[in-house]
């Protein structure tokens, strides 16, 4: 929970209004007099993987969210992904398309709430809406605020807010302050991106590093010149659409090089970020589930299945695969195991028997121990020079069978919860023919003879 001052406004619970306290810090140190109104709210913290339709609650308030932060322009969109959005909006609202009520007229004079305004008084714009909600007839509430949300983070822009953008629509006041800000983070950038790229021994790596610090740069150049047409006036609106387009490309630019530099980062020895991301997923099993499970232990349990042996491939190609490439490998490990514990949570609330419960748990989180310990050896290997590397194989193929013995625990406990299982069974036989493989690989290893 979290205080937040109230300000006299109808709209006071509108986010970019409301001013967040400390809560480490008393009232009278941060200005507030005890005649002031405070307004008591909560705030929630969800990843993409646990959101979904078992809580409606927590469903319909990332919607609102969502909602709103693509009618205000916090989320810029095109024209196209407006009209999906609204419709779907539609049917939420008012339900399955009517077409002797729903034309032309209808919503109208609620068109604002439904579009960002640059949309708005498009030439029909609202008929193109109806004709959209016609395609979600029969689509539920709950789906389509499922959707909605669905829609809203696959956007480009998802997760970024664009101050500048919103600024450049319509606070010509703030518009100088913001571009000068914005132009500040650029000099430092460039150098870090040279400096980390005269670190890496990865020739390829050092050009994409480049290459998209520079598209990076360029697509800055053109939202600057986008917000300078516009100049903060919220009447230009045919200028909005031309901010939405540099600001999408800028939101790609940034995802595109922030990929780069994670794949990089097992390269520079960083993999702190992943084995973090790795304990914090560990860490979920700890958590009660919210709300009513979507699926059955079986369906759970088959999913954990698909992760574990996907974990044992991957901990088998490090010990195989070209130190350049290893990064690539880790993050994509990190990824699967963080959808295993999502799947494992699924599990513990479905399973009868807490003992067994206690016992997935366990060697749930044991495997994300294990995998930390692979990742940072990862690490480790592709800095090492030749002979340095061929003993790193050996420790890399020694940890890489205790991943998989913990995924075989995993199995095994899986396998209690629903005895005979057919996944579990065959996933248990792929855990026996591969640790077999790495005991090979280390006898190869120990001898020099691994890389022949």
């Amino acid at each position: 929970m979290n205080l937040a001052v109230s300000l006299p406004l109808p709209n006071c619970l509108i986010e970019s209004i409301v001013n967040w306290l400390s809560h480490d810090k008393t009232l009278r140190s941060q200005g507030i007099a005890e005649t002031q109104v405070l307004l008591l709210r909560k705030k929630f913290f969800f990843s993409d993987q646990n959101v979904d339709r078992s809580d409606p609650v927590q469903l319909n308030q990332l919607y609102a969210q969502a909602r709103d932060a693509i009618v205000d322009g916090t989320h810029p969109c095109t024209y196209e992904e407006a009209i999906n959005l609204a419709a779907l909006q539609c049917q939420i609202i008012v339900g399955n398309h009517d077409v002797g009520k729903h034309k032309p007229g209808y919503i109208t004079e609620e068109l604002g709430s439904y579009l960002p305004k640059e949309y708005v008084k498009a030439k029909g714009v609202e008929r193109r809406v109806f004709s959209e909600h016609a395609k979600f007839t029969g689509l539920s509430q709950l789906n389509a605020n499922f959707r909605y949300v669905q829609v809203v983070r696959s956007l480009k822009t998802y997760g970024v807010t664009f101050f500048l953008v919103k600024v450049a629509k319509g606070d010509p006041e703030k518009l100088g302050h913001m571009v000068t800000n914005f132009v500040n983070y650029f000099l430092p950038l460039s150098r870090s991106v040279v400096g980390a790229a005269s670190k890496t021994s990865n020739a390829d790596r050092q050009m994409s590093l480049l290459e998209q610090t520079k598209t990076l740069a360029e697509s800055a150049l053109q939202l600057m010149y986008a917000a300078k047409e516009c100049g903060g006036n919220p009447a230009a609106t045919e200028a909005f659409a031309e901010i939405n387009d540099a600001a999408g490309n800028m939101t790609e630019a940034v995802k595109d090089l922030k990929s780069t530099l994670e794949m990089a980062a097992s390269e520079a020895g960083l993999t702190a970020g992943m084995v973090n991301t790795i304990a914090k997923a560990a860490g979920t099993l700890d958590d009660v589930i919210g709300g009513e499970v979507s699926k059955s232990f079986a369906e759970y349990q088959e999913s954990v299945s698909v992760s574990a042996k996907a974990i044992m491939v991957k901990a088998q190609d490090m010990v195989g695969t070209n130190p350049s490439e290893l990064g690539v490998v880790s993050k994509d490990t990190t990824e699967i195991y963080c959808t295993m514990t999502s799947d494992c949570r699924g599990a513990l609330a479905t399973v009868e028997n807490d003992d067994i419960a206690a016992r997935l748990k366990l060697a749930c989180q044991r495997l994300g121990g294990a995998l930390g310990e692979l990742l940072l050896q990862c690490a480790g290997s592709v800095q090492a020079i030749p002979p340095i590397f061929r003993e790193r194989k050996i420790e890399l193929s020694d940890t890489a069978r205790h991943v998989t013995k913990h995924v075989a625990s995993l199995m095994a406990a899986l396998q209690a919860g629903a005895k005979g299982t057919q996944a579990c069974i065959n996933a248990a036989d792929s855990v026996k023919g591969i640790i077999s493989d790495l005991d090979t690989g280390i006898m190869f290893a120990s001898t020099g003879l691994l890389n022949n």
